[in-house]
């Protein structure tokens, strides 16, 4: 049996003493220090994942940048697959409707053509009265152009055809004057027979000439007919020939007729400018004039007004009263004036802020975005600056409570033990730990529990010497 005679003193003498601190293990202090160190970690772990995700951003986008090509030649390949699908199943689509398509453009075209013709024949119906009656103006006009030309040309060779017709009656008139001298030399009976046969000659070509002077007669109607159907084809090829070279000449003359009214316009401009220059002189004078004789009506009215003695005497007030009404007048009017535009200006006074701010905005952007990395750095050093004062803060609260806290730890532990020893000592039913915690004692002698304690109490010194060495060091990091 182990000898316990001592062991009440022994424990009297280890209550009456100081708690000893206990010695705190290795997981305990390495918790201890993770707990007062969490956000500390939790920042770090932040800047860490951070730091992870920006790196692992730059790679994707320096592998994005390297296989940019590829990916838009990737891009065009599939839009190019996708449009030639697109196409293909349009075109089925088109090949199943082209006959009916077509069908249906036909018809279309077809009811387009007939409302054209339809209309068009509307207008030539309605236009038909007017173009027959310029027509035959035309014709008429070139008819009497045409009769004009050749009377002034059988006027202007009247004198030539006289001499002419002259000339061949001479001519005529010699010839029967010699004939009848030779008739006059020869014999009687020869001259008898001569004039015999000139007679029915005569008399035979007389009858001929009068035959064909008779059919002729019959058959002038139909030559003059004959001649105007003629001369008709005639006028209408040469006036088809003009209104064709009008309507290819259409444009032109259109322009012409634009550059002649538009110079005939400048020079009645030029002529009303010059007009009104050269009567300048006399306006300007008669409206100097005017406004003379105004003036002068005005400055007797007024030296008459202020000739009367209340007049003079009320004068000042009257001005005053004038120049306030007219002030009034005229802030009235601007202030209508200013209500009018307020809208447009209001609007243009909020578009201007607008677009000032968003111009702000953009360069404040623009500066932000390059100056990424910098700021990237400084929040880095910022937040580190931040965690390194709140640890400090801490370490300081613990340095300043830390014996304290080894107080309470040792009179915790102490208190546990004395209530541990009680229940082992006076209770009943005492638990597993309590006696795991004693049971060293019933196998060791006086002299071992003496060992014990002072083993004890050396392991007390060395903990309190490790723990000041790291108060130190602490210290002085």
């Amino acid at each position: 049996m182990p000898n316990f005679k001592s062991v009440g003193n022994e424990l009297a003498k280890e209550i009456n003493e100081e708690p000893e601190v206990e010695v705190e293990t290795e997981d305990e202090r390495r918790d201890r220090l993770l707990l007062e160190n969490e956000e500390s970690i939790i920042a770090l772990q932040a800047q860490c994942r951070g730091f992870m995700v920006r790196r692992l951003q730059a790679m994707r986008k320096a592998h994005l940048r390297l296989a940019e090509r590829s990916l838009m030649k990737l891009q065009a390949r599939g839009r190019g697959f996708l449009q030639r699908q697109k196409m293909s199943e349009a075109h089925k689509e088109h090949a199943d409707l082209d006959p009916w398509v077509r069908a249906l453009q036909a018809a279309a075209r077809a009811w387009l053509a007939r409302r054209i013709l339809q209309s068009h024949v509307v207008k030539v119906r309605s236009a038909s009265r007017f173009v027959v009656q310029v027509q035959a103006q035309a014709r008429g006009v070139l008819e009497r152009r045409r009769y004009l030309r050749l009377k002034s040309a059988l006027r202007s060779t009247k004198v030539s055809f006289v001499g002419l017709q002259a000339y061949a009656r001479a001519k005529l008139a010699r010839l029967t004057h010699n004939e009848a001298v030779k008739s006059l030399h020869e014999p009687i009976v020869m001259h008898g027979v001569v004039g015999l046969q000139a007679t029915c000659r005569g008399v035979l070509m007389r009858m001929r000439v009068a035959r064909d002077l008779h059919h002729y007669a019959l058959m002038e109607p139909c030559f003059v007919a004959i001649q105007a159907q003629v001369r008709g084809v005639l006028v209408r090829r040469r006036i088809g020939r003009q209104l064709k070279k009008l309507d290819d000449a259409t444009d032109v003359v259109v322009r012409i007729q634009a550059a002649c009214r538009a110079f005939l316009a400048r020079r009645e401009l030029l002529e009303l400018i010059r007009g009104l220059r050269k009567a300048a002189p006399l306006v300007v004078g008669l409206q100097a004039r005017a406004r003379a004789n105004l003036a002068r009506r005005r400055h007797q009215a007024m030296a008459k007004a202020l000739g009367e003695v209340k007049v003079v005497a009320a004068v000042g007030g009257f001005q005053t009263f004038a120049r306030a009404a007219l002030a009034r007048r005229k802030h009235r009017e601007q202030q209508k004036e200013l209500k009018f535009y307020e809208p447009d200006v209001t609007g243009l006074q909020a578009a201007a802020r607008g677009a000032l701010v968003r111009n702000l905005f953009w360069a404040w952007r623009d500066y932000l975005h390059g100056s990424q990395a910098e700021a990237i750095y400084l929040q880095s050093l910022l937040r580190g600056a931040l965690q390194r004062r709140k640890f400090q803060q801490k370490m300081k609260y613990f340095r300043e409570n830390l014996d304290k806290v080894v107080k309470i730890q040792s009179l915790f532990r102490a208190k546990e033990q004395r209530e541990q020893y009680r229940q082992l000592t006076m209770g009943k039913n005492v638990n597993v730990g309590t006696i795991k915690n004693f049971v060293h004692l019933l196998d060791d002698s006086e002299a071992d529990f003496e060992d014990e304690i002072r083993v004890e109490w050396m392991r007390k010194q060395v903990v309190e010497g490790i723990q000041r060495q790291e108060l130190r060091g602490i210290s002085q990091g």
